[in-house]
């Protein structure tokens, strides 16, 4: 009889078990990004590469004509490779001067987050910046989260 029992419970513990949320066996992980600088040999994009993006927020450019379109910066002006990439671009502005900008792309089984660390000085230049990152293509309605941080 107890044998009985024991094996119901073992049943009942694998059935409950059984989750069909696929989320479960996902495991978080970084995705790599480059620049255009890494790409296409552009120079000092962050104070450089302006945009009719406002201060505060970010845009995901999908395609060349749009680029084109947002950018206006005669010293960047490649052709993207828009079937591999698309381009993340932002503006933030700071109170003291940036050394430099890093990015961490993550998609962490909720959706893709990309991560835009300023590493400050204590110098008074405030500075308005252009941060960006082309990251592997998203499908078509896909957005992502972008999370900055001042350091």
């Amino acid at each position: 009889m107890k044998l009985l029992y024991l094996s119901l419970l073992v049943l009942a513990l694998i059935g409950c078990n059984n989750n069909d949320d696929n989320n479960n066996n996902c495991v978080p992980q970084e995705i790599a990004v480059t620049s255009l600088e890494t790409e296409y040999g552009c120079t000092n994009t962050k104070f450089q590469l302006y945009n009719s993006v406002t201060v505060g927020n970010f845009i995901i450019i999908r395609n060349q004509q749009d680029f084109d379109q947002i950018t206006d910066d005669i010293n960047c002006r490649p052709q993207i490779d828009f079937a591999t990439y698309d381009l993340i671009l932002g503006k933030k502005q700071l109170t003291t001067g940036n050394e430099t900008i890093q990015y961490q792309y993550m998609d962490d089984c909720d959706g893709k987050k990309l991560t835009v660390t300023f590493i400050q000085n204590e110098t008074l230049f405030a500075p308005t910046l252009i941060y960006h990152a082309l990251v592997p293509k998203l499908e078509a309605n896909e957005t992502i989260e972008v999370i900055q941080i001042i350091e």
